[in-house]
Parts: C-alpha cells; sequence; structure tokens
C-alpha cells in the first residue's frame, strides 16, 4: 500500500470521526483531551501577603484569571486557579519561587436548581468516581451553574457526564491557552 493511500485513508478516518463526532454520538481522542483543562495549584504559606504576591504577580504578567478557589490545609494554603495562559503562569510562580504544579480538571454546566449538584453527584457516585475535590465558577449568565471537578477517574467521568446530557467545557469556553506561544510558533514555522 503506498504512502499517498495512507494518507488518504487516514484523512477520511479523520473526516469521518470528526463528522460523527460533530453529530453528538463519538468524539475523537483529540476532543476528548480538550475537555480537560488545566489548572494551576499554587501552594502558598497562610501567612498575610502570600495570596497578595501571587495574584499580584500573575496579574502583572498579564494573566486574567478565570476561576479560583483556595483552601486551608495546617498552615498552608492551595490556590487553584484557572488563568488565561498555563504556561505562563507557571513561568511566573517558578520566577517567584512559588511551589505550583499544573493540573487536569473538568469543567461542567449543571442546572442552577436545587437538587442538581446532587444528582450529577450520584450519578458520579453510582459509577465508583471519586470527586477529590470541586468549586464553583460565578457570574455564568447562562442560567447554569459551572463546577469544577478533580476526578478519581476524569476520562471517565467526562464520558458519563456527557452520556448523560451534561456539558463538559472545554479550554477554549473559558479563553485559555495551554499551550506556550513559543511551541505555537515553533509547530507553524
Amino acid at each position: 500500500m503506498s504512502a499517498s493511500v495512507v494518507l488518504y485513508a487516514a484523512q477520511s478516518n479523520m473526516q469521518i470521526d470528526a463528522e460523527i463526532a460533530e453529530k453528538g454520538r463519538y468524539r475523537t481522542k483529540a476532543e476528548e483531551m480538550a475537555m480537560k483543562l488545566k489548572q494551576i495549584s499554587i501552594f502558598l504559606e497562610n501567612s498575610p501577603g502570600r495570596l497578595y504576591e501571587a495574584t499580584q504577580a500573575l496579574g502583572d504578567a498579564g494573566l486574567n484569571l478565570r476561576s479560583l478557589s483556595i483552601s486551608d490545609i495546617s498552615g498552608f494554603g492551595v490556590l487553584r486557579v484557572l488563568v488565561s495562559d498555563v504556561a505562563k503562569a507557571r513561568m511566573v510562580m517558578m520566577e517567584k519561587q512559588l511551589p505550583a504544579r499544573v493540573d487536569e480538571v473538568v469543567a461542567a454546566e449543571i442546572v442552577d436548581a436545587p437538587g442538581s449538584l446532587a444528582k450529577t453527584l450520584k450519578l458520579l457516585m453510582e459509577n465508583k468516581i471519586n470527586v477529590d475535590y470541586m468549586y464553583a465558577l460565578a457570574g455564568t449568565s447562562s442560567g447554569k451553574a459551572v463546577m469544577v471537578f478533580n476526578f478519581s477517574d476524569n476520562d471517565l467521568a467526562i464520558k458519563l457526564l456527557r452520556e448523560n446530557n451534561i456539558k463538559v467545557l472545554d479550554a477554549e469556553s473559558f479563553g485559555i491557552l495551554e499551550k506556550p506561544a513559543d511551541a505555537k510558533e515553533n509547530r507553524d514555522g
């Protein structure tokens, strides 16, 4: 089989996969990966000014905070942030010598009504998926609540949420760049 035939077959399969995904039956692997958001988790000493220092550094770097949560764990805090440019945020934290890591999370839109979250959590519980942590996004205008989750199995959770008509949001929905700009330039150039 010639290389051009193999290439044509691969392109045809990609087109078929895209058409099927568009109809809502299946998603390509790339589309499934896009459903997971990159979140930066910053570890802060629980003392006056540390939260200010981290958020000021992100702001000075021109990074927009799309969502955040902070929790206290015996003298230390974990600031979890969805930012406009994940790679840049990670570099800023490294420059400030603030320990940080990038985690994958899933954002889902649920009906903003009593019992909706419990119904979603029951679906996950029945399928033995643990919610490691979650937080809500405020200020959405869609009439829906947006919940950001970290699951014991993000891939299975995404599959179950989608199968149950719960919209899973991608990075583009939040205006988040997940790859550094210079990686894109190297790929294009």
